[in-house]
């Protein structure tokens, strides 16, 4: 994230609301970027004075609902509807393909990201291989394996280094969106917000839905390594079949466990494919 944003229009034309903002220093070179969304028209007030409703969707459909204040006197505010209500945008950074925003109510965060383009061209996974047995668990089917997969971007690097769990989980979700997509032939797959609860990604038809999880340091090395990633994935497929029950269409999930191996630094996956 940039250490500094700060908003210089926001235009209205018919019912598009589009916000010029800027970000210091750069993200992935750009050092401007808009969030654009579409409004009811309707304005309304409080104590922050009038604002304008709108929502902006991402490439996958997925919505954020926002407000611009101004009160004819101060800086505009920025809200955005959060898990207690609208919420002060705190910050907000676009990278070229993720627009990202955190918002602030007093000591509660909500955060948010946007796939304006495409994430699959972020990440490079190896052929999928059968996997070992060491791996299998109860239910699957199949297990599957990556013997690495290349990050590709800086930034994508950095979050895998860091400690935030919700990055961790944006990765986790991108990569298994990735490998789902040019690995396992599915189609029309739709990647969630990892940080709102139940299926991760699903399929526009219903049929395929996919857990997934991202571990960074899942130590120590050897047998216990083996037992972590079996215990996670055994954990992935638990709530593979608690979405069944939610998803009658589904007839097929996928556990798409990620990891960054200790021994090589390495990303590798392993997945199990579970039958209804």
């Amino acid at each position: 994230m940039p250490s500094l944003v700060s908003m210089s229009e926001a235009f209205l034309k018919g019912t598009e609301v589009t916000l010029s903002l800027s970000q210091s220093p750069e993200v992935e070179g750009l050092s401007n970027f808009e969030l654009g969304g579409n409004s009811s028209g309707v304005l309304g007030n409080n104590s922050f004075g009038t604002y304008l409703e709108f929502r902006t969707f991402d490439l996958f459909g997925q919505k954020r609902i926002l407000r611009i204040y101004h009160d004819g006197l101060n800086p505009s505010r920025l809200t955005m509807k959060g898990s207690i209500g609208f919420e002060k945008v705190i910050l907000a950074s676009f990278d070229g393909v993720k627009l990202r925003m955190i918002a602030s109510a007093g000591k509660e965060f909500s955060a948010a990201t946007l796939n304006v383009r495409d994430p699959a061209g972020l990440y490079e996974p190896n052929k999928l291989v059968l996997g070992s047995e060491d791996y299998s668990v109860k239910g699957a089917s199949k297990t599957y394996q990556i013997d690495s997969i290349v990050v590709q971007r800086q930034i994508e690097q950095k979050m895998l280094l860091s400690k935030s769990t919700y990055a961790h989980g944006r990765l986790g979700a991108e990569i298994a969106y990735t490998i789902s997509k040019e690995r396992l032939g599915l189609e029309d797959v739709i990647l969630r917000e990892p940080s709102t609860g139940g299926r991760d990604l699903y399929t526009t038809d219903g049929k395929h839905i996919i857990q997934a999880r991202l571990l960074t340091d899942p130590n120590p090395l050897g047998e216990n390594l083996r037992r972590t990633l079996k215990t996670q994935l055994n954990r992935l497929v638990r709530k593979l079949h608690q979405d069944f029950r939610y998803n009658s269409s589904a007839s097929t999930g996928y556990a798409i466990l990620s990891y960054l191996d200790p021994g090589s630094h390495a990303v590798k996956a392993v997945i199990s494919v579970i039958k209804r």
